[in-house]
């Protein structure tokens, strides 16, 4: 213990509550304040003797000290079968101290007695090397919980497969969530370099995290079907990644999670721009390569049509935004239309907000192909957006001549469609007016017919008839007026529809006013 304190200091804090020296009443030995109060389990030898309070007390210490030790020692449970370790005299040594300090817990504590979860959960990375069956074999698995399915490995001595883990993590949702709740603790507190500065070596925490992220992802493969609940354990390891602060192997782990999630289920709408917003809002470098194709394959596999707002505020942050969109256009071709025209559409429609969005604009349009598709999502969005001050105004005319200028042809094509679209749209509304209108003169006349019959019937009918008749008008009325009120609540709807159809076309008519004044005299003018 002394050797592995003298590596890191994070074991210091165990010194004086796990190995102090039992034949003197100090626990000075490594450097804690001499005369320390003892713990009651730390003056009893023997743990059936402790009640239930030191016990509890006892367990999360253990609990401590093995997920710390696990964490930064645990590579030496490779052993033999490690290639580094078995040629390397310092990791030798290292894990001959780990090796003496587990046969000490063991001796001492009885951890696989009492703490047999804690034991397996710190050493699962190593499921498949001959110390972590032996591990397991000196267990007893009467008062294990979480890992009590491990007892076959005991009885057989055989490795244990990542494939048999994750059919485990597929079938036990607890499995799953301990799985997901273990990778955000190797995370939390780590430094977003993934390698020891003084030796070039993966640190045991990443080996770690890196496990439990790809046996999440190998999870999915024996998942017949995802359900929400899954959903809900993957978003305890996706929330926390996908935060500005996460770590860089965090939010990597999340990408890759996420476009393995993308290719076996659909998400809720709510879920997809969840998504959306943290990838977007946790890129950076140097990531951000890795960011743009996951937001690609959201976007292809989930139908996404529209950009949510917050989503594109935290896109345009993104270093060299337009670049990466540009990379992501030259190798996917109209394959990255599914990312690229929503963002050019958002970009148009914020355009004159803010100079940083119009600036991110006119780099998309130096790097990107705007083919006729993207030109029309951009040319309508641009058209359409908020002019309400001379700024806003110009800042939309320069962007709409930097297309036309730099892809005349596809320009022209949009605005021609735009306008297309608009006569389209005015002669279908003139053609719904005069069909309304004629359905309301057809339910006038047929209700004047009616009322002349029912008058014509009345004035015939015979005197022994006549409660009958106004029985059965009577239901007839209720019935009508029912039904007046039904079509009354639909008429209503219809003109409230008809209303707003009629406003977008006269925003939609002034867009095309602004588009002829802008782009006059050019190519691409209407």
């Amino acid at each position: 213990f002394e050797n592995v304190r003298r590596r890191d200091s994070r074991f210091d804090a165990f010194g004086s509550k796990l190995f102090y020296n039992t034949n003197t009443n100090s626990v000075g030995m490594f450097g804690d304040t001499e005369g320390e109060a003892l713990e009651g389990y730390q003056q009893q030898n023997h743990r059936e003797k402790l009640d239930a309070k030191e016990n509890e007390k006892l367990n999360k210490v253990i609990s401590q000290f093995l997920r710390l030790f696990a964490s930064t020692c645990g590579k030496i449970f490779g052993g033999d079968e490690d290639e580094a370790t078995a040629k390397d005299e310092t990791l030798r040594e290292e894990a001959a101290d780990g090796a003496h300090i587990f046969e000490y817990l063991i001796r001492r504590f009885k951890v696989n007695v009492y703490n047999v979860d804690d034991v397996i959960a710190s050493l699962l990375p190593y499921h498949g090397t001959n110390q972590f069956v032996k591990v397991v074999q000196t267990c007893n698995f009467e008062n294990a919980k979480k890992f009590e399915w491990m007892r076959g490995v005991k009885e057989s001595g055989a490795k244990v497969p990542r494939e048999y883990l994750a059919k485990r993590v597929a079938k036990d949702k607890a499995f799953l969530t301990y799985i997901c709740d273990s990778a955000v603790e190797c995370c939390n507190g780590q430094s977003n370099n993934d390698f020891n500065a003084t030796n070039g070596t993966t640190s045991a925490s990443s080996v770690s995290h890196s496990f439990y992220v790809v046996l999440m992802i190998e999870s999915l493969n024996w998942m017949k079907r995802i359900e929400s609940a899954h959903l809900q354990r993957f978003l305890t390891y996706l929330e926390p990644g996908l935060h500005q602060k996460a770590s860089s192997e965090h939010y990597a782990g999340c990408l890759m999670l996420i476009a393995a999630l993308c290719a076996k289920t659909t998400f809720t709408e709510a879920f997809s721009v969840a998504l959306l917003e943290g990838v977007s809002k946790g890129a950076r470098a140097p990531l951000v390569r890795e960011a743009m194709q996951t937001l690609l394959v959201l976007c292809s596999s989930q139908k996404i049509e529209t950009i949510p707002d917050r989503t594109f505020k935290h896109f345009v942050k993104i270093d060299n935004a337009s670049s990466h969109v540009a990379e992501i256009c030259d190798k996917y071709g109209t394959a990255s239309d599914c990312l690229v025209n929503p963002l050019l559409e958002a970009l148009g429609k914020f355009c004159g907000t803010h100079e940083n969005y119009e600036k991110t604009l006119m780099e998309a349009l130096e790097k990107i192909e705007l083919t006729e598709p993207r030109a029309k999502k951009l040319v309508c969005s641009l058209a359409r957006s908020d002019k309400s001050d001379e700024v806003k105004r110009k800042s939309i005319e320069r962007a709409l001549r930097a297309a036309d200028q730099r892809f005349p042809k596809s320009t022209a094509e949009a605005v021609d469609s735009f306008l297309r679209g608009l006569e389209r749209r005015k002669e279908k509304r003139a053609h719904d007016e005069r069909r309304r209108r004629l359905q309301e003169k057809q339910e006038i006349d047929g209700k004047e017919k009616k009322k002349k019959k029912v008058n014509n019937g009345s004035s015939s009918s015979e005197e022994s008839d006549e409660e009958e008749e106004d029985d059965e008008d009577d239901d007839k009325t209720n019935a009508e007026e029912d039904r007046m009120m039904i079509d009354e609540e639909t008429r209503k709807k219809e003109e409230e529809k008809l209303k707003e159809e009629e406003e977008q076309l006269r925003l939609d008519f002034e867009s095309a006013s602004f588009l002829s004044e802008a782009l006059a005299g050019s190519a691409s003018g209407p």
